[in-house]
């Protein structure tokens, strides 16, 4: 599992998830000691320090903690992480679902395609880092329009 995350003119670093649940699987333990506390909770308090009231947006992931009053999901909101609710079989309009694919896109179109796991993931990172906040901010720029036609189509499949 890889995880990433965006603002308007910003992205994070990239973070390679290891697995410690069964068969190597990602735990919700596992996403809360290298996602959750070295990345999102300092990004929180610094945007929360320049008097922005930042949203956390995830998807429905079991590891991600969301649904009910799970551990986890206490933890985030004693530790001022207040996530975008985000309803199971709901239209993703996440911006970075855009990132993820130019990232897919990018990848596929190389002279020489990665052979190997290490070869993958130092062409995910390279790629990453390439990314220009043009390529994502457009996307952000659009959620009001993306909103908007989910509600007019009900919940069906929109444009985005």
């Amino acid at each position: 599992m890889i995880w990433g995350a965006i603002g308007y003119g910003w992205k994070s670093d990239l973070v390679f998830l290891s697995g410690h649940g069964p068969r190597g699987g990602i735990t919700m333990e596992d996403y809360k000691e290298q996602v959750l506390e070295p990345i999102v909770e300092p990004t929180i308090h610094g945007l929360k320090d320049w008097g922005e009231n930042p949203l956390f947006m995830e998807d429905g992931s079991t590891e991600h903690g969301n649904g009910g009053k799970g551990k986890l999901r206490c933890w985030k909101l004693e530790n001022g992480i207040v996530s975008l609710p985000w309803p199971p079989s709901s239209p993703d309009f996440n911006p970075i679902e855009n990132v993820w694919r130019i990232l897919k896109q990018r990848i596929k179109h190389r002279k020489r395609q990665p052979r190997t796991m290490a070869e993958l993931k130092e062409a995910i990172l390279e790629e990453w880092n390439r990314l220009n906040s043009k390529e994502w901010d457009q996307h952000i720029e659009s959620m009001e329009k993306r909103m908007k036609e989910g509600r007019k189509r009900k919940g069906l499949q929109t444009r985005y």
